[in-house]
């Protein structure tokens, strides 16, 4: 007896291993690999606690999940919840896809093996920006329904049923509700191919429903039949359980059927990977945009010295820490400059929703706050859901900046009835109430503030930076991006008169600057009392005329050269060329 107890209690442990460690692993996965990934997806949607936002969801189909993801999404913000909240999918969709396959299966181990790989796919899914929680609680809200509906015994109620449950179900689910007719459809070939009729009925259902609803919920056709899921591979995990039944169906006979069902239900899952793996690269550029976020650019730096990215809008947030912390000249050629776009992110047609969520972070570092708020508002639009607490943020900020009081106090009255923001909203509210408490930074912004305004292109960075510069000569992160804008596009005779008209040596000269003045003067064959004018130290002279030999017995190539002057503006004017388009 005592070994029988003992073989069963090593049983029931090796199974709760066996169930436990999956989610332990996905956890882990997302808290410490992916955790930037889940933040962002926190700071482009926005929960609301106010009647009028909370029946904005009626204007889309799937309300309730939209519903649900978009509360369960807040949660994002802290450290863990979001994977907390992923891993509590897992298993809860691990059951239920469990419970339908019981359905078209006999009782066998196989069951929980098989249902464990679309809900793996499922969790995977995660790691695309787009991918939301109300994916998730589409799915979850489907497979209940459909559970809720074969518990039923008397068919003729079913049959009465299903169709209200259709009905009801794309208002809740949306275009998931279709998985849910599919199963019904399945059921009826298996069970009872006579009443075929009926699931026929459902699939007209289904079709018209969308349809007839379009002209309420103002939404393309395929968004109509999708939505919330705006990808179509991201039903791939229901895909993989519909193949996975259908393979019942056909085969009739569970064991020979089932084992080659999990064999392509793997090979689909690993296939998945392979195709479109965790993109950890993209990762590591929303931990810079993340922690610039958080306000901590320190931690910006630090990461980005790690990382040595070859991407530009890695090099835009690290471009933005060096400004913060007047550093900008002295070390911008330590990391990958993709000419001016890593200081200002190009708006265009072919322009990403990421860039353009990203795009006002520089107009607010250096003081522009027209483009500040335009480029905001343009965050808002094209983000993927119009609604992030992250542009509501900027904007409530901007709007201080620039004393538009009112309009300030309606965005932090939203985050007010935030549940995570509320604190950041009051603490704003009572600087709007109480000058005194203004905080150095809104301060400084608001001295950053030109004194008169000109037309200008939105794209004229250089105008709207000497106008700034002009208005107040102590905004330095305006002074640096002008004459590194100058610098990285190699204008070099714009760099000359701005660095005369504006640079004040009350300052150390930034080595940059230096190493640019000297190509001037060397071109212009310079005397050294003009030289002189510059204060340019006379080891970065020397330095200058070691380059300029080993350039010459290189014969213009770069290989030629020593590493020592790859950081070197010297270096980049001769060989960084712009990549085509």
């Amino acid at each position: 007896m005592k070994i029988t107890t003992l073989s069963i209690s090593n049983n029931k442990a090796i199974s709760a291993s066996l169930f436990l460690v999956p989610g332990l692993l996905i956890f882990l996965f997302y808290l410490f690999a992916f955790p930037y990934h889940l933040f962002l997806k926190e700071q482009i949607r926005l929960f609301v606690f106010s009647p009028d936002y909370l029946l904005s969801y009626l204007n889309k189909p799937a309300s309730l999940a939209v519903f649900i993801g978009d509360f369960l999404t807040q949660f994002f913000y802290l450290k863990g919840a979001g994977s907390l909240l992923i891993t509590t999918f897992f298993y809860i969709h691990w059951w239920l896809f469990y419970k339908v396959l019981k359905e078209f299966f006999s009782k066998n181990y196989l069951l929980l093996v098989i249902a464990f790989v679309p809900a793996l796919i499922e969790v995977l899914m995660h790691y695309h920006i787009d991918y939301s929680l109300a994916n998730s609680a589409s799915i979850t809200i489907g497979c209940l329904l459909y559970v809720a509906t074969t518990s039923i015994k008397k068919e003729t109620i079913k049959h009465f049923i299903v169709p209200f449950i259709i009905i009801i179900g794309y208002w809740a689910i949306g275009g998931m509700v279709v998985f849910y007719i599919f199963l019904t459809l399945i059921r009826s070939i298996r069970i009872q191919p006579f009443k075929l009729i009926y699931s026929l009925i459902h699939i007209v259902l289904f079709i018209a429903i969308p349809l007839l609803t379009r002209p309420y919920y103002l939404i393309p056709i395929k968004e109509a039949y999708l939505y919330p899921f705006n990808n179509f591979t991201y039903a791939l995990p229901l895909i993989t359980l519909s193949f996975v039944i259908v393979t019942s169906v056909l085969t009739k006979k569970f064991t020979p059927g089932s084992r080659f069902s999990l064999v392509v239900s793997i090979l689909v899952m690993f296939t998945f990977i392979l195709v479109d793996p965790p993109n950890f690269n993209r990762e590591k550029v929303l931990s810079l945009s993340c922690e610039g976020y958080f306000g901590r650019w320190d931690k910006v730096l630090n990461l980005s010295s790690s990382y040595k990215l070859n991407n530009k809008l890695a090099s835009y947030y690290t471009n933005i820490a060096l400004s913060k912390y007047e550093s900008l000249p002295e070390k911008l050629l330590e990391f990958y400059q993709p000419f001016t776009e890593s200081l200002f992110l190009p708006l265009g047609r072919n322009s990403g929703w990421l860039n353009i969520l990203s795009s006002n972070d520089a107009y607010y570092q250096i003081g522009d706050m027209n483009l500040t708020q335009h480029s905001a508002h343009l965050g808002l639009i094209f983000s993927p859901y119009n609604r992030s607490s992250r542009m509501v943020k900027r904007l409530a900020e901007t709007n201080m900046v620039i004393g538009e009081e009112e309009a300030a106090m309606k965005y932090l009255h939203m985050l007010e009835k935030t549940l995570f923001h509320h604190k950041w909203a009051q603490k704003r509210i009572d600087m709007i109430q109480n000058p005194e408490l203004l905080s150095n930074d809104i301060l400084e912004k608001q001295s950053f503030l030109p004194q008169s305004d000109t037309l200008r292109k939105g794209e004229d960075n250089v105008t709207g930076l000497r106008l700034l510069v002009e208005s107040n000569p102590k905004n330095r992160s305006a002074l640096d991006y002008l004459l590194c804008h100058h610098l990285l596009s190699k204008n070099l005779n714009s760099f000359k008169t701005d660095f005369e008209k504006y640079f004040r040596f009350n300052r150390q000269l930034p080595r940059l600057y230096g190493e640019a003045l000297l190509i001037i003067l060397y071109q212009q064959k310079a005397t050294k009392e003009e030289i002189s004018k510059f204060f340019i130290q006379s080891s970065l002279m020397n330095e200058f005329i070691k380059y300029t030999d080993e350039y010459s017995l290189a014969n213009g190539q770069r290989t030629g050269l020593s590493n020592r002057f790859k950081n070197s503006y010297w270096f980049y004017y001769h060989f960084a060329q712009q990549r085509q388009k």
